[in-house]
């Protein structure tokens, strides 16, 4: 490669991390798509706080609509439950009635369903209020797929 087209590549990348940024700290919101591996439904996310969920064909398959900004959406593969992210916490939402609850609160750094959606793995990030952002103390979790027994797997 030479070096021009390599200052090419250097300047889009730029542009687009600039562009994902401007974005997230800009007030106009732009609706996006999130779609997770080896699931036939996915989430359009069409405004700050709420959700549709579409399955693989492109028909309508309910609604979410969440108290606060959603950082993140993970539908179980059984397409019934969606786990959703804000700010403050991980929620859990029904996708036939868009029925949610919080499931813990604290900032979400991992989520992963497990393959029969019958329970999921996730993380925490439980800084203290007065540490620096580079001191994190993370914690691993494991609950069930309705959000209820959640122990803690590590440390």
């Amino acid at each position: 490669m030479n070096i021009r087209a390599f200052a090419i590549l250097v300047i889009l990348g730029v542009g687009a991390i600039v562009s994902a940024f401007a974005q997230e700290t800009s007030a106009v919101f732009r609706p996006i798509v999130l779609w997770g591996d080896n699931v036939s439904k996915g989430v359009l996310l069409i405004s700050p706080t709420e959700m549709l969920i579409v399955d693989s064909k492109g028909d309508k398959c309910g609604k979410v609509v969440a108290k606060e900004a959603i950082y993140g959406a993970y539908i179980s593969l059984d397409g019934e439950k969606l786990a959703y992210t804000t700010a403050n916490g991980l929620w859990l939402a029904k996708i036939k009635n868009g029925e949610n609850y919080l499931v813990a609160s604290g900032y979400l750094d991992f989520f992963r369903w497990n393959s029969d959606g019958l329970g999921f793995l996730f993380s925490m990030d439980e800084r203290g209020k007065d540490a620096p952002s580079s001191i994190s103390n993370i914690k691993f979790f494991w609950a069930d797929g309705d959000g209820k027994n959640i122990k803690q797997v590590y440390p």
